[in-house]
């Protein structure tokens, strides 16, 4: 498989994981799997440092964007991180 080809599959692969996490309405545990579910798929997948040579106009906007949702997605784990234990726990018994 030629570099575009493995970038358009892990792209097609990630987006729809990214926007699941990005969503509301999961609790702290659903959250963490999808996270270590997200995080094991790139491990596996690798892009490589030498990813952008050649890439097409369509390829770059499509992985800017996935990019500013790894951007967005690393914020909220920051931000549920932050959050007290005892809250967390209390945020999701109410979404249950």
């Amino acid at each position: 498989m030629d570099k575009a080809d493995h970038l358009d599959t892990v792209i097609a692969h990630v987006e729809p994981m990214l926007d699941v996490l990005l969503a509301h309405g999961q609790t702290a545990a659903e959250f963490a799997a999808r996270c270590q579910a997200l995080e094991a798929y790139l491990a596996a997948n690798p892009l490589g440092p030498d990813l952008a040579e050649g890439m097409d106009e369509d390829r770059r906007n499509r992985l800017g964007r996935v990019v500013d949702k790894l951007n967005k997605l690393t914020l909220r784990a920051r931000d549920r991180a932050d959050i007290p234990a005892g809250l967390q726990k209390f945020i999701a018994e109410q979404q249950d």
